[in-house]
């Protein structure tokens, strides 16, 4: 059984020192970390101040930019938006020779590409056959109110919708979303999601929203905010509810199930079964905001988040499998933390192979 140690989640700053003293580690033997001792810290926190040199050891650089979490459980990295420059973090894992995912997000009419996107985009409504959508970057395209859209967002990127009705979504990276022009004259409100987002829906008593995933999943709701987590690879799906109240129902015919606040319902598509849990809510919404949560997260499942939000491909050795491991990781910063802390770990090995990242 692994030894748990709580730490505040918190994004690293000028307290680095404090943040440092309360670093844990998890390994599947439960024997303590040898190298959070009083000396080895003061050495550590000495190291960490000074700028990262891109040019130093390979090995110590590429150990540092992706699988920090392997050994201390906490990730701080830079925020990965299509709109801004590449991150410090993605900088060095392409110096490296790490293969980068450069895919765009794609607005699609059937099979046919319509364009390519930017960080946000909305749809505006202005009479019922008045429809267009608006990019971030002043792009405009009319489009025919009867036509059915599809969002594709690729790794290593995110992406923010504003449907016709108002509703707002935050795609996360590697997920897609099939969506009506316009909901104008339709008695409900209907898309369907593969992957991750998170909705503030707009609240329309007389027209509800519809969002449906894989494996017959539909959730209800009239006006709220929450966040599904379902991607197909996966053999949970989650729901969270963050304000606001939804119904989830697993498949036609079956009981729905009433959400309130800061309740997640959790589905197996494995068994089938469905379980319902009191957590944080914002916690499983933090990504939209450059935060990624993870509870008692095996380190495969892990390397598949970082994957995505990168845009690089990872891959686990099997002694590692059964590693688990709890924290925040913040997009936004810490690659020269993590090298040097890296530099001082041991047990994981980093290497690039071929353009993919191998965690040994």
């Amino acid at each position: 059984m692994d030894t748990k140690h709580d730490i505040p989640h918190r994004e690293i700053g000028e307290q680095d020192d404090e943040l440092l003293e309360q670093l844990w580690k998890q390994l599947p033997d439960s024997q303590e970390d040898p190298f959070i001792a009083d000396q080895g810290f003061k050495d550590l926190q000495g190291r960490i101040q000074r700028k990262l040199r891109i040019k130093r050891r390979f090995r110590i650089l590429t150990a540092g930019s992706i699988a920090a979490a392997l050994i201390t459980g906490v990730l701080i990295f830079r925020t990965l938006i299509p709109s801004e420059q590449v991150s410090t973090a993605i900088a060095q894992l392409q110096d490296m020779g790490v293969t980068i995912s450069d895919d765009q997000v794609i607005l699609k009419m059937g099979n046919e590409v319509v364009m390519s996107l930017d960080s946000a985009a909305r749809i505006e409504l202005n009479t019922a056959d008045d429809v267009a959508l608006q990019t971030a970057a002043g792009k405009k395209l009319a489009l025919a109110s009867e036509r059915i859209l599809k969002l594709e967002v690729p790794a290593g990127r995110h992406f923010q919708m504003t449907l016709s009705d108002g509703t707002k979504v935050w795609l996360n990276a590697s997920s897609t979303l099939e969506y009506p022009a316009s909901f104008e004259g339709k008695k409900e409100r209907r898309v369907r999601l593969t992957g991750e987002a998170f909705f503030e829906v707009s609240r329309n008593e007389k027209c509800p929203f519809y969002v449906e995933t894989g494996n017959q999943e539909s959730v209800q709701v009239l006006g709220t905010s929450f966040n599904i987590n379902a991607y197909p690879e996966n053999s949970k799906h989650f729901t969270t509810l963050v304000t606001g109240k939804i119904s989830y129902q697993v498949e036609e015919g079956k009981e729905p199930v009433i959400l309130s606040p800061d309740q997640q319902v959790s589905f197996d598509c494995v068994s089938g079964d469905m379980k319902v849990a009191q957590v944080d809510a914002s916690a499983f919404a933090a990504w939209k905001d450059g935060w990624i949560y993870f509870e008692d997260e095996t380190l495969p499942d892990l390397a598949k988040r970082l994957s995505r939000v990168y845009g690089v491909e990872i891959k686990v050795a099997e002694r590692l499998r059964n590693y688990s491991f709890s924290g925040k990781i913040s997009y936004e910063r810490g690659v020269d933390y993590i090298t040097r802390l890296m530099e001082e770990t041991n047990g994981v090995v980093c290497e690039v192979e071929n353009g993919v990242l191998w965690l040994r």
